[in-house]
């Protein structure tokens, strides 16, 4: 019968973080061309992870430092097994030793059991060594920045929402604007350019990534339609997040619409809150006092 660190682990459970933070290598890999990586969480869950696989010792969660050591990636070169490191893992696993963590290593870490001991059989990547490689995923894999079709699907889907849910959404010109993040479903008071308004808040705050505001204000709670009217004027094809105005002059703004359905002049389609009966959708010149259209930055 083979010896326990002989045999490839046929892995279970497995594990499962959040996901894979990012490859590490030792500082020995930069005569290979690779950067060396920078302390941090998910180190310390390797190295408990080893140690429950007994490829690392001794058992001391005091002395689990977050860099990651070119011991630690190679082995300590005793012979030992519990001093083998991430490239004695490997080599039990059939693959590569380089020490290094790939998503290929990672993958058989968190599938790999206990092989001996008192917790012979449970998974090696335990509770808190999973919490640790959660806050270096948090930590390491920022979310990509939306693109400006992620901002404007936000944009429109606030404005279906709004528009159906009507019932619960009053009119009120009070300032500072009260109803910045909040569900349409849930109901809110604002007027036309603070629904316009928070047509872009509510991107930002969905997608997590900073979203200009339109008056140019910063989502103070503050603006009006003659700060709105203070963006590059366009015309047709219109945009989602596009704002039309309106009013006897660009000096005299009364109103203003979201567009919420890209389109030219007669289809795309816009979403009006100018009075306690509203938000629903208009067209483009569904009154005659039409000043211009305006496009805001949906991006930094």
């Amino acid at each position: 019968m083979s010896d326990w660190w002989t045999t490839p682990y046929k892995g279970g459970g497995p594990a499962k973080p959040k996901g894979f933070p990012r490859p590490l290598y030792p500082p020995g890999a930069k005569s290979q061309g690779k950067t060396p990586s920078v302390d941090g969480p998910d180190v310390v869950a390797y190295k408990r992870t080893l140690c429950r696989l007994g490829r690392w010792q001794p058992w001391d969660p005091s002395a689990w430092d977050d860099s990651f050591s070119n011991l630690f990636s190679h082995g300590r070169g005793t012979g030992m097994v519990g001093d083998s490191g991430i490239a004695g893992f490997q080599r039990q696993m059939n693959v590569q030793p380089t020490g290094w963590v790939g998503s290929s290593t990672f993958n058989m870490l968190r599938s790999a059991r206990v092989p001996t001991g008192p917790h012979t059989g449970e998974m090696a990547m335990d509770g808190p060594a999973v919490n640790l490689i959660n806050q270096a995923y948090a930590h390491f894999q920022k979310p990509p920045a939306p693109t400006p079709d992620d901002v404007r699907s936000a944009m429109s889907d606030y404005c279906r929402r709004s528009i159906q849910s009507s019932p619960g959404i009053h009119y009120s010109q009070a300032r500072a604007m009260t109803h910045l993040g909040k569900k349409p479903e849930n109901g809110f008071t604002a007027d036309c350019s603070g629904h316009a308004t928070g047509t872009y808040f509510w991107a930002q705050d969905v997608l997590g990534s900073p979203v200009p505001d339109p008056n140019h204000s910063g989502f103070n709670g503050y603006g009006y339609t003659g700060t709105l009217i203070n963006n590059p004027k366009v015309s047709a094809p219109y945009k989602v997040g596009d704002l039309a105005l309106y009013g006897t002059s660009t000096g005299n703004t009364s109103h203003v619409v979201t567009c919420y359905q890209a389109g030219d002049a007669g289809s795309a389609k816009w979403c009006s809150h100018g009075s306690e009966e509203w938000p629903y959708s208009v067209a483009l010149r569904y009154r005659s006092d039409l000043l211009c259209v305006v496009r805001p930055g949906v991006t930094p």
